[in-house]
């Protein structure tokens, strides 16, 4: 047995050497394509909106109802992304790039950078991300929907809900706006 194992070294360690080949080279693929596809695929949010009265189950951490009212896919996308799209576009194509922003539904986490009160009621909120970063989002409230804008400070934590109303280099302006403020950093 030894002396046919000698006869072919050559044809054996050469099939074991394929085979380490084809492993090594299986997972250098599985680690720098397959990673990017999945990151690049990422599931859309959506936000279920349920008709008052209808039946809703809690399933797996979702909201499962008959008779949803409205569901809204919500883009993911950042105000620096967008920033970036418009800027590496070249200068005649900019205000055509940023107008494809225009309608897409976001959910973001953001600071209170500033209010201001308006008329009616309305309240016109600034707000950005780091202080890191330029990027900045504005959008309109009624101070009767959120009295705890009152007595928020600066730089308190607030999750913005809208549709992106307009886009301008380091700005984007929502509407239809809904505000998640997290009251433990009052």
């Amino acid at each position: 047995m030894i002396d046919e194992l000698l006869k072919n070294k050559e044809w054996i360690f050469s099939g074991v050497g394929v085979f380490i080949l084809g492993f090594v080279g299986t997972l250098i693929w599985k680690r720098f394509f397959l990673q990017k596809e999945s990151a690049v695929h990422s599931p859309p949010v959506l936000i279920v909106q349920i008709a008052e009265g209808s039946k809703a189950l809690l399933e797996n951490n979702a909201i499962i109802s008959q008779s949803p009212t409205h569901i809204t896919a919500i883009a993911p996308i950042t105000v620096q992304k967008i920033t970036e799209a418009i800027d590496s576009a070249p200068p005649l194509q900019q205000n055509d790039i940023a107008k494809n922003y225009i309608g897409l539904h976001v959910r973001w986490e953001a600071r209170l950078f500033s209010a201001e009160k308006g008329k009616n009621d309305l309240v016109r909120l600034t707000l950005d991300f780091s202080d890191k970063t330029s990027e900045l989002v504005t959008c309109s409230v009624q101070l009767s929907e959120y009295r705890e804008l009152g007595i928020l400070p600066k730089g308190a934590s607030i999750t913005v809900i809208g549709k992106i109303k307009e886009v301008k280099r380091n700005q984007v302006s929502l509407e239809g706006v809904q505000l998640l403020i997290q009251s433990a950093k009052l």
